[in-house]
Protein backbone atom coordinates (compact mmCIF):
# COMPACT_ATOMS: atom_id res chain seq x y z
CA UNK A 1 0.00 0.00 0.00
CA UNK A 2 1.07 3.48 -1.00
CA UNK A 3 1.69 6.57 1.74
CA UNK A 4 -1.18 8.27 -0.48
CA UNK A 5 -3.33 5.50 0.07
CA UNK A 6 -3.66 5.17 3.53
CA UNK A 7 -6.17 6.77 5.93
CA UNK A 8 -5.77 9.33 9.24
CA UNK A 9 -8.37 6.34 11.05
CA UNK A 10 -5.90 3.43 9.90
CA UNK A 11 -2.82 5.08 11.27
CA UNK A 12 -1.85 4.70 15.39
CA UNK A 13 0.20 7.65 16.33
CA UNK A 14 1.75 7.02 19.60
CA UNK A 15 3.96 9.20 19.70
CA UNK A 16 1.54 12.41 19.05
CA UNK A 17 2.56 14.33 22.00
CA UNK A 18 0.01 17.79 21.85
CA UNK A 19 -2.64 18.99 19.84
CA UNK A 20 -3.76 23.00 20.04
CA UNK A 21 -6.69 24.67 18.83
CA UNK A 22 -6.55 28.56 18.59
CA UNK A 23 -9.45 30.83 17.42
CA UNK A 24 -8.85 34.77 17.84
CA UNK A 25 -11.90 36.52 17.34
CA UNK A 26 -13.55 40.30 18.21
CA UNK A 27 -17.30 40.80 19.05
CA UNK A 28 -17.96 39.04 22.29
CA UNK A 29 -19.25 41.54 24.71
CA UNK A 30 -18.21 39.68 27.74
CA UNK A 31 -16.39 36.30 28.30
CA UNK A 32 -18.21 36.25 31.78
CA UNK A 33 -21.57 36.51 30.62
CA UNK A 34 -20.83 33.67 27.75
CA UNK A 35 -19.65 31.20 30.57
CA UNK A 36 -22.48 31.95 32.46
CA UNK A 37 -25.02 31.19 29.09
CA UNK A 38 -23.02 28.18 28.79
CA UNK A 39 -21.95 26.80 32.21
CA UNK A 40 -23.93 23.51 32.16
CA UNK A 41 -22.41 21.93 29.05
CA UNK A 42 -19.27 23.31 30.35
CA UNK A 43 -19.44 21.49 33.39
CA UNK A 44 -20.68 18.06 31.68
CA UNK A 45 -16.97 17.95 29.94
CA UNK A 46 -14.62 19.52 32.55
CA UNK A 47 -14.38 19.28 36.26
CA UNK A 48 -12.02 21.88 36.83
CA UNK A 49 -12.43 25.65 36.80
CA UNK A 50 -10.84 28.65 37.97
CA UNK A 51 -10.02 32.31 36.64
CA UNK A 52 -6.56 33.24 35.73
CA UNK A 53 -5.56 36.39 32.77
CA UNK A 54 -3.75 36.05 30.04
CA UNK A 55 -0.72 37.66 30.44
CA UNK A 56 0.24 34.83 33.17
CA UNK A 57 -0.99 31.96 31.40
CA UNK A 58 -0.04 33.34 27.96
CA UNK A 59 3.93 33.75 26.84
CA UNK A 60 4.27 37.10 25.26
CA UNK A 61 4.23 35.56 21.86
CA UNK A 62 1.32 34.18 21.55
CA UNK A 63 -0.31 37.53 23.42
CA UNK A 64 1.50 39.25 20.52
CA UNK A 65 0.36 36.97 17.79
CA UNK A 66 -3.61 37.62 19.08
CA UNK A 67 -2.95 41.68 19.31
CA UNK A 68 -1.99 41.30 15.48
CA UNK A 69 -4.58 39.21 14.69
CA UNK A 70 -7.35 41.81 16.49
CA UNK A 71 -5.57 44.74 16.06
CA UNK A 72 -5.86 45.52 19.70
CA UNK A 73 -2.54 46.26 21.54
CA UNK A 74 -0.73 43.77 23.39
CA UNK A 75 -1.46 45.08 27.00
CA UNK A 76 -5.17 45.27 26.44
CA UNK A 77 -4.98 41.68 25.00
CA UNK A 78 -2.81 40.66 27.77
CA UNK A 79 -4.65 42.02 30.61
CA UNK A 80 -7.55 40.04 29.85
CA UNK A 81 -9.65 37.53 32.00
CA UNK A 82 -9.05 34.20 30.94
CA UNK A 83 -11.58 31.56 31.97
CA UNK A 84 -10.15 27.75 32.16
CA UNK A 85 -11.67 24.50 31.98
CA UNK A 86 -9.45 20.93 33.12
CA UNK A 87 -9.99 17.41 34.07
CA UNK A 88 -12.18 16.55 31.37
CA UNK A 89 -15.03 14.00 31.52
CA UNK A 90 -14.60 13.00 27.57
CA UNK A 91 -11.43 11.29 26.01
CA UNK A 92 -7.94 9.45 27.44
CA UNK A 93 -6.16 12.47 27.30
CA UNK A 94 -5.55 15.83 29.46
CA UNK A 95 -7.21 18.55 28.03
CA UNK A 96 -7.67 22.55 29.34
CA UNK A 97 -10.08 24.90 27.26
CA UNK A 98 -9.30 28.70 27.73
CA UNK A 99 -11.49 30.77 27.19
CA UNK A 100 -11.41 34.90 26.78
CA UNK A 101 -12.67 37.86 25.31
CA UNK A 102 -10.35 37.73 22.17
CA UNK A 103 -9.42 34.04 22.08
CA UNK A 104 -10.46 30.53 22.86
CA UNK A 105 -7.51 27.87 22.94
CA UNK A 106 -7.77 24.24 23.26
CA UNK A 107 -4.99 22.20 24.38
CA UNK A 108 -4.57 18.82 24.30
CA UNK A 109 -2.00 16.66 25.96
CA UNK A 110 -1.59 13.04 24.72
CA UNK A 111 -1.21 10.41 27.16
CA UNK A 112 -3.07 7.30 25.91
CA UNK A 113 -4.43 9.48 22.40
CA UNK A 114 -6.96 7.13 20.42
CA UNK A 115 -7.77 9.82 17.87
CA UNK A 116 -8.77 13.45 17.60
CA UNK A 117 -12.18 12.17 16.50
CA UNK A 118 -13.69 12.94 20.17
CA UNK A 119 -11.92 16.40 20.45
CA UNK A 120 -13.04 17.54 16.75
CA UNK A 121 -16.69 16.67 17.54
CA UNK A 122 -16.24 19.15 20.83
CA UNK A 123 -14.62 22.05 19.52
CA UNK A 124 -17.38 21.94 16.73
CA UNK A 125 -20.06 22.04 19.09
CA UNK A 126 -18.39 24.92 21.07
CA UNK A 127 -17.68 26.89 18.53
CA UNK A 128 -21.86 26.41 17.27
CA UNK A 129 -22.54 27.96 21.23
CA UNK A 130 -19.68 30.44 20.87
CA UNK A 131 -21.56 31.36 17.66
CA UNK A 132 -25.16 31.45 18.66
CA UNK A 133 -24.16 33.16 21.74
CA UNK A 134 -22.57 35.88 20.54
CA UNK A 135 -24.34 37.39 17.48
CA UNK A 136 -21.31 40.40 16.88
CA UNK A 137 -18.70 37.55 16.67
CA UNK A 138 -16.18 37.78 13.95
CA UNK A 139 -13.38 35.20 13.51
CA UNK A 140 -10.01 37.04 12.70
CA UNK A 141 -7.96 34.02 13.08
CA UNK A 142 -7.92 29.87 13.56
CA UNK A 143 -5.16 27.33 14.03
CA UNK A 144 -4.55 23.40 14.27
CA UNK A 145 -1.28 22.63 15.50
CA UNK A 146 -0.09 18.73 16.62
CA UNK A 147 3.26 17.98 17.96
CA UNK A 148 5.44 14.53 17.45
CA UNK A 149 7.93 14.02 19.69
CA UNK A 150 9.98 10.83 20.04
CA UNK A 151 13.78 9.74 21.05
CA UNK A 152 16.54 7.80 19.63
CA UNK A 153 19.73 6.19 21.01
CA UNK A 154 21.04 6.92 17.25
CA UNK A 155 20.47 9.03 13.94
CA UNK A 156 20.36 5.54 12.14
CA UNK A 157 17.52 4.32 14.23
CA UNK A 158 15.82 8.10 14.39
CA UNK A 159 16.05 7.63 10.24
CA UNK A 160 14.07 4.06 10.18
CA UNK A 161 11.23 6.50 11.63
CA UNK A 162 11.55 10.13 9.82
CA UNK A 163 12.38 10.26 6.19
CA UNK A 164 15.84 11.31 5.85
CA UNK A 165 15.14 14.06 3.16
CA UNK A 166 12.73 16.11 5.57
CA UNK A 167 15.59 15.09 8.53
CA UNK A 168 18.55 15.66 7.30
CA UNK A 169 21.68 18.06 7.67
CA UNK A 170 25.41 18.46 7.17
CA UNK A 171 27.57 15.25 7.52
CA UNK A 172 29.04 15.57 10.91
CA UNK A 173 32.10 13.79 10.20
CA UNK A 174 32.84 15.53 7.10
CA UNK A 175 33.63 18.43 9.50
CA UNK A 176 34.39 17.07 12.66
CA UNK A 177 31.63 18.30 14.67
CA UNK A 178 28.94 16.84 16.57
CA UNK A 179 25.18 17.40 16.07
CA UNK A 180 23.80 19.45 18.87
CA UNK A 181 20.65 20.44 17.22
CA UNK A 182 18.83 20.57 14.11
CA UNK A 183 16.30 22.97 12.66
CA UNK A 184 14.20 23.26 9.10
CA UNK A 185 11.23 25.09 8.91
CA UNK A 186 9.47 25.59 5.47
CA UNK A 187 6.01 27.78 5.10
CA UNK A 188 3.66 26.33 2.39
CA UNK A 189 0.24 27.81 1.32
CA UNK A 190 -2.39 24.97 0.56
CA UNK A 191 -3.89 27.01 -2.89
CA UNK A 192 -7.18 25.59 -2.88
CA UNK A 193 -8.25 27.46 0.74
CA UNK A 194 -5.21 29.89 1.26
CA UNK A 195 -4.34 27.92 4.66
CA UNK A 196 -0.73 28.84 5.71
CA UNK A 197 1.04 25.49 6.72
CA UNK A 198 4.10 25.39 9.05
CA UNK A 199 6.08 22.14 8.66
CA UNK A 200 8.95 21.95 11.16
CA UNK A 201 11.52 19.74 11.34
CA UNK A 202 13.93 19.26 14.63
CA UNK A 203 16.75 17.51 15.98
CA UNK A 204 18.59 18.04 19.59
CA UNK A 205 21.55 16.03 20.73
CA UNK A 206 21.77 15.21 24.47
CA UNK A 207 21.37 13.02 27.45
CA UNK A 208 17.96 10.43 28.11
CA UNK A 209 17.48 9.38 30.79
CA UNK A 210 15.93 5.98 32.07
CA UNK A 211 12.66 6.12 34.00
CA UNK A 212 14.59 5.80 37.55
CA UNK A 213 16.28 9.10 36.54
CA UNK A 214 19.47 7.47 37.02
CA UNK A 215 21.55 5.91 34.21
CA UNK A 216 22.48 8.82 31.44
CA UNK A 217 23.17 7.50 27.79
CA UNK A 218 23.80 10.10 24.49
CA UNK A 219 20.70 10.32 22.33
CA UNK A 220 18.07 12.50 20.12
CA UNK A 221 15.08 13.83 20.24
CA UNK A 222 12.93 14.03 17.07
CA UNK A 223 10.39 16.93 16.74
CA UNK A 224 7.42 17.32 14.01
CA UNK A 225 5.55 20.14 14.74
CA UNK A 226 2.79 20.64 12.18
CA UNK A 227 0.20 23.87 12.16
CA UNK A 228 -2.57 24.77 9.48
CA UNK A 229 -3.40 28.31 9.95
CA UNK A 230 -5.93 30.67 8.24
CA UNK A 231 -6.09 34.95 8.85
CA UNK A 232 -7.05 38.10 8.12
CA UNK A 233 -9.51 38.64 4.90
CA UNK A 234 -9.43 35.39 3.96
CA UNK A 235 -11.40 34.60 6.80
CA UNK A 236 -14.53 36.02 5.66
CA UNK A 237 -15.07 33.20 3.28
CA UNK A 238 -15.62 31.25 6.83
CA UNK A 239 -17.73 33.11 8.49
CA UNK A 240 -20.40 30.39 8.55
CA UNK A 241 -20.06 28.03 10.96
CA UNK A 242 -20.53 25.06 7.69
CA UNK A 243 -17.97 26.57 6.50
CA UNK A 244 -15.66 26.64 9.44
CA UNK A 245 -16.20 23.04 10.14
CA UNK A 246 -15.46 22.06 7.06
CA UNK A 247 -12.55 24.17 6.64
CA UNK A 248 -11.12 22.42 10.15
CA UNK A 249 -11.76 18.96 9.16
CA UNK A 250 -10.12 19.82 5.59
CA UNK A 251 -7.08 20.81 7.37
CA UNK A 252 -6.90 17.92 9.97
CA UNK A 253 -7.77 15.22 7.57
CA UNK A 254 -6.25 16.64 4.57
CA UNK A 255 -3.88 19.59 4.87
CA UNK A 256 -1.62 17.95 8.05
CA UNK A 257 -2.27 14.12 7.25
CA UNK A 258 -0.68 14.45 4.05
CA UNK A 259 2.06 16.28 5.19
CA UNK A 260 2.49 13.68 8.24
CA UNK A 261 2.68 10.89 6.28
CA UNK A 262 5.76 12.24 3.61
CA UNK A 263 7.75 12.94 6.92
CA UNK A 264 7.69 9.27 7.95
CA UNK A 265 9.33 6.28 6.62
CA UNK A 266 6.99 3.20 5.28
CA UNK A 267 8.60 0.93 7.84
CA UNK A 268 7.29 3.99 10.68
CA UNK A 269 3.98 3.75 8.96
CA UNK A 270 3.78 -0.31 8.66
CA UNK A 271 4.07 -0.70 12.24
CA UNK A 272 1.32 1.75 13.01
CA UNK A 273 -0.78 0.29 10.07
CA UNK A 274 -1.92 -3.72 10.27
CA UNK A 275 -2.57 -3.53 6.41
CA UNK A 276 0.06 -1.41 5.02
Amino acid sequence: MQKSDLSRKCINNNILKKIIFSFDYQGMIDSDTFIIEITEYLHSKFKDYYKSSMHVDFNLEKIESISQSISIPVAEVGKQILHIFSDNSFGSDNLTLKISNYNTLLEIECIDYKGIDHYMDFIIEYLKNLFEKNSFLSLKKFEIRKININIYDSLSELHNDFEPKYFSFVNESELGLKLSRYRNEDTLIDQETNLKISFLRLIDFGKIVDTEGKQEKAGYRAILDLSGSLSGEKMRSYSKLSDLVDLLKYTNDVVLFNIFKLSFTNNFLSKKTPSL
